[in-house]
């Protein structure tokens, strides 16, 4: 990861992965050294457990299943009207609707909020879904401005 400074981050900007109604509840860059180091890497929305979860963008799934700090996630790669190849990342997910290699559309569901994971000081997470988008392979990260929401919303 090239950044480590949230200001010196390039904005993108991408659908909201879930409905209009769930409010932001950790804003990209927020500093808290009890959650983060050295600062908040996604975007998390505060859903309730089991809120639908959709692709922000066409793309190829490129990681499923469990990790300790995301727990439950999904990592998709997709190539940016630019050309550039993006990743976006969603966790603490209570399960994944897509396989490995699978193909998806903007606004597939991809998985169902969960609280899965832990946080850096091994506390566990509440209920809510993380977002994170980079450039790929890089992982220089870039902030998220939500545009757009899931169709049927």
């Amino acid at each position: 990861m090239a950044n480590t400074n949230p200001n010196d981050c390039e904005k993108v900007h991408v659908m909201r992965p879930v409905a209009a109604a769930i409010p932001i509840s950790a804003e990209f860059g927020r500093y808290n050294p009890k959650y983060w180091n050295p600062f908040h890497k996604g975007t998390d929305f505060a859903c309730p457990v089991e809120t639908p979860v959709y692709a922000v963008m066409d793309g190829k799934v490129q990681i499923t299943g469990f990790e300790q700090r995301l727990g439950n996630r999904v990592w998709i790669v997709s190539k940016h009207l630019d050309g550039r190849l993006l990743r976006h990342g969603y966790g603490h997910l209570m399960g994944c609707v897509v396989e490995l290699n699978a193909e998806v559309k903007k606004g597939q569901l991809i998985g169902l909020s969960g609280a899965t994971g832990r946080r850096i000081d091994g506390s566990n997470v509440p209920p809510h879904m993380h977002f994170q988008i980079e450039l790929w392979p890089s992982r220089e990260l870039l902030s998220p401005e939500f545009v757009g929401q899931p169709d049927g919303f």
